[in-house]
């Protein structure tokens, strides 16, 4: 297979890739290993990167021109060095895009405005009592005098501890029950209380918490969805994040399979290198058709979202393969290199850690077999009228 799937984008992927990859090893890989012993938000990094042309959301117009396979090779690359960091930059700019989506010209222009003024903006969809059914947000908007009041909780919220600004997604007192919406709501908000952020296994450079929403006033001009709410818009936001995510695991799954390639060349055992023994080379082929698999499916679900022919269903095939193949990929990386594998210092222990949230974010893997089933036994059914 050709290594930047040329098919999948309009734009010169090969420059791109070369591009994002040099960014990458020359500026996050110095900041990877210390930014997961001591995390904080790597703002000069996130600054730098979105300078020099890697930001997915333009100053000025709200969008880069970045085709969603462009963006799945900034992803790609930037994740092969440290999936965290990536992952503190891919939630502000997954901000944009329902304000893309949902925001009218002039909310557009606000909001694109504060953003290009460095302002952080994350997405706030979780709650204690459900994750992946969206349909169960209890997190209620009740209006009066112009204004919003919103109550409610988030959680496993993304930048926690950086965020300027959070895209809180609530019912409306009084309308459809399917219908959501996304406020803008301020960090320095009345009656908002932001947790701090909690400790938890791998991409520990991208902070998760809580809000606590006790009648927080938002104005009626930060409302977005005026024409696109509801189930059917969430799901245009996930059949791009998805997509991001399946190439984020694909960059955390590269480096796990180059490193323990490397090491079966170089460790011997019985008088020859380890990847000469079956029990060993037999699984890094396997790892390298898994990856090989993950590509092709992660770029075809990126070139459907381009063409608009894509309902979400290719990007979920692509985050539930890409996700889980990964994790098992990082898992034999450190089965692999033995003893070592579990040592900080041969990298495949952060990768292993890193990587399990790609399973679990953006719906979990179970999710996905829901929807797809779904689909497919939906599709079979209107073939057979």
């Amino acid at each position: 297979m050709k290594e930047d799937t040329e098919h999948f984008s309009g734009r010169d992927n090969l420059e791109l890739r070369s591009r994002a990859r040099q960014f990458a090893r020359e500026n996050i890989l110095p900041m990877a290993e210390e930014l997961d012993r001591n995390p904080v938000y790597p703002m000069s990094l996130i600054l730098k990167a979105v300078r020099e042309g890697f930001g997915i959301v333009s100053r000025e117009y709200g969008e880069s021109g970045y085709s969603t396979g462009d963006q799945a090779i900034i992803v790609e690359e930037f994740a092969w060095v440290c999936a965290g960091i990536t992952a503190a930059l891919t939630v502000h700019e997954a901000a944009a895009i329902p304000i893309r989506l949902s925001g009218s010209p002039e909310q557009q222009r606000e909001i694109f405005a504060k953003m290009a003024e460095g302002k952080l903006f994350t997405m706030a969809f979780t709650e204690p009592h459900c994750g992946s059914d969206i349909t169960a947000i209890k997190t209620l908007a009740s209006y009066r005098d112009g204004e919003y009041y919103l109550s409610g909780c988030k959680s496993l919220v993304s930048n926690i501890d950086v965020s300027d600004y959070f895209l809180v997604y609530a019912k409306i007192e009084g309308e459809n029950d399917r219908d959501l919406y996304p406020f803008v709501v301020s960090r320095q908000a009345n009656n908002l209380t932001v947790s701090e952020p909690e400790a938890k296994l791998g991409q520990k450079a991208c902070a998760i918490g809580r809000l606590e929403l006790d009648g927080v006033g938002v104005k009626e001009s930060m409302r977005l969805g005026a024409h696109h709410h509801g189930i059917d818009s969430v799901r245009r936001i996930f059949s791009i994040t998805r997509t991001w995510v399946a190439a984020l695991s694909i960059g955390v799954a590269r480096r796990a399979l180059e490193i323990s390639s490397a090491y079966a060349g170089e460790r011997t055992a019985f008088g020859v290198p380890i990847w000469k023994n079956q029990a060993v080379g037999h699984v890094i082929a396997d790892m390298a058709v898994a990856l090989e698999a993950a590509k092709l499916l992660t770029y075809e679900a990126a070139y459907t979202v381009d063409k608009g022919c894509d309902t979400g269903i290719m990007s979920s095939y692509a985050k539930l393969f890409a996700s889980e193949a990964a994790n098992d990929i990082c898992g034999k990386a450190v089965q692999i290199l033995g003893g070592y594998g579990i040592m900080s210092a041969y990298h495949v222990e952060k990768l292993y850690r890193d990587i399990k949230i790609c399973q679990i974010y953006d719906g979990t893997s179970q999710i996905q077999r829901e929807i797809i089933v779904r689909d497919l036994m939906h599709s079979m059914k209107q073939e057979n009228q």
